[in-house]
């Protein structure tokens, strides 16, 4: 079931607020996200240069993603999108609870099995 959101634009960045309060969308914890920052930039980004729509990123990151800490200071994200792609989404955390999308791709085979792996006995996988 997907959150309800809501999309207020301010200046140049779309904004997608989660409910009216800070939600956990992450089971288990770790990951708390109140809205999405987007823009044309990263929507096109991900749009054209990785075939993947702003709604499939949202979704990667809603349940129970894996996430891990990059060497430049993001987090790069491993998750399923509802109709089951299997997604790594990079971005950044904001302050107020924010979530910028930086960019993100299929998971290749080396991700899939990490995934999965980290996933056994867990009913997300």
């Amino acid at each position: 079931m997907r959150p309800q959101m809501r999309l207020t634009a301010n200046g140049n960045a779309w904004y997608y607020h989660i409910g009216s309060r800070s939600e956990d969308l992450a089971e288990g914890g770790g990951l708390r996200i109140r809205e999405f920052e987007w823009d044309e930039g990263n929507i096109l980004h991900l749009t054209l240069g990785h075939g993947i729509e702003p709604d499939e990123a949202e979704e990667a990151l809603a349940v129970a993603p894996l996430v891990r800490r990059t060497k430049k200071g993001h987090y790069a994200a491993f998750g399923r999108t509802n109709a089951g792609r299997l997604l790594v989404i990079v971005f950044e955390k904001k302050t107020g609870g924010s979530l910028r999308v930086i960019t993100g791709w299929d998971m290749n085979t080396a991700e899939k099995r990490f995934y999965r792996r980290s996933r056994r006995g867990s009913s997300n996988d």
